[in-house]
């Protein structure tokens, strides 16, 4: 079997990952795993022109069909495809769950 290859961030990539809804928020978000294989919670929606900062992408077998996980990585700075944006970054209840206050149990 020939080995997995990049496949770069198109619109469809975007289904490859199930939509899920923000447990804070109820915004509809793509949950990825980053390059240091922590999960990550990405709008759904692409960003706005100038705005995001996120490459969706995955692997693929050589019959196209999509391996593991979707992944997420910061765009280079001359990458021109779409961008994302992370959800941390927008969510109104985003301090319910960050880390230091929950373990401190500070509300938000």
């Amino acid at each position: 079997m020939p080995a997995p290859r990049f496949k770069g961030t198109r619109l469809e990539g975007m289904l490859k990952a199930p939509l899920r809804r923000c447990q804070g928020c109820g915004e509809a978000v793509i949950w990825a795993v980053t390059d240091n294989n922590r999960r990550m919670p990405v709008n759904a929606t692409l960003a706005v022109k100038g705005v995001g900062n996120l490459v969706l992408w995955y692997l693929v077998d050589d019959q196209e069909r999509p391996i593991g996980q979707q992944r997420v990585s910061s765009a280079l700075p001359d990458y021109v495809g779409p961008l994302w944006i992370s959800h941390f970054a927008t969510c109104s209840k985003a301090g319910l769950f960050r880390r230091s206050q929950a373990i401190r149990g500070e509300t938000p």
